[in-house]
């Protein structure tokens, strides 16, 4: 059994892919009213950038310890890939822009082998 850390690193693909699910809509929803709130509240732009960091770092060392352990490439810069990671998934919260695509099985592959080459996995 993998350990979390390298678990977490290569579940990657599978957790971004989730965002294009039809079950998922109300995260993606309340997700996106965070932003406007933290531009407005200074309270809230403090917890969601620790909030953010705090992700951002975590998969960063997730990436780090799945390359150690050879599960990924070792030439990729674990925070650059947890900062596109996370870009990339904050970009399918508004996948209700796009509703044909929401709930297509085509669309959630592709966006896992997209994930899984961003982090040289497989």
């Amino acid at each position: 059994m993998q350990n979390s850390a390298a678990g977490t690193a290569t579940a990657l693909p599978h957790l971004a892919s989730v965002y294009t699910e039809r079950e998922l809509k109300m995260v993606r929803e309340l997700s996106i009213e965070v932003h406007p709130a933290a531009s407005r509240d200074s309270e809230v732009r403090r917890v969601l950038a620790l909030s953010d960091e705090a992700v951002i770092q975590y998969i960063s060392d997730a990436i780090a310890r799945a390359q150690r352990e050879g599960k990924l490439d070792p030439k990729l810069n674990p925070d650059f890939a947890a900062r596109l990671f996370c870009a990339f998934v904050m970009g399918l919260l508004y996948m209700e822009l796009l509703p044909n695509l929401i709930g297509d099985e085509s669309w959630r592959d592709f966006v896992h082998e997209r994930i899984a080459a961003l982090i040289g996995a497989g």
